[in-house]
């Protein structure tokens, strides 16, 4: 591989994981990139692609284990305000190590991940 080349030596595992979710992502977006020229036959293509890469990259994290993961980082952290979210992000990350996260829903996420945040400061967040 190109990326062992540049190292110059092989990669491990984690740089393989890396390396084909890199892959995912840019083929997710060709697809977006061929959809919106409207292109299905190459988005088709695309999505195959990708679907095969994913194949090798560990099962996603389910929303709940994302949810466990966020109260035990506000737990952990004592996050008060949304100037704490990026050591909130920063533990809930380190506990789902490993697990990739393959695009769930994002906005009720981020909502959901806010709300909590303010709930604990005393804020209403508002929507």
């Amino acid at each position: 591989m190109n990326r062992e080349i540049e190292k110059g030596s092989e990669m491990d595992d984690e740089e393989m994981m890396k390396a084909a979710a890199l892959l995912v992502k840019q083929r997710r977006d060709s697809v977006e990139q061929y959809e919106k020229g409207g292109r299905r036959d190459l988005a088709d293509k695309e999505r195959v692609k990708s679907r095969c890469i994913e194949a090798y990259l560990p099962q996603a994290a389910s929303r709940e284990a994302i949810e466990q993961a966020i109260d035990a980082a506000l737990a952990e952290t004592g996050a008060t305000s949304m100037k704490d979210m990026g050591k909130v992000m920063k533990a809930a990350q380190a506990t789902l190590a490993g697990q990739e996260r393959r695009r769930p829903p994002r906005q009720r996420d981020s909502e959901s991940k806010t709300r909590r945040i303010a709930r604990g400061s005393g804020r209403q967040h508002k929507a």
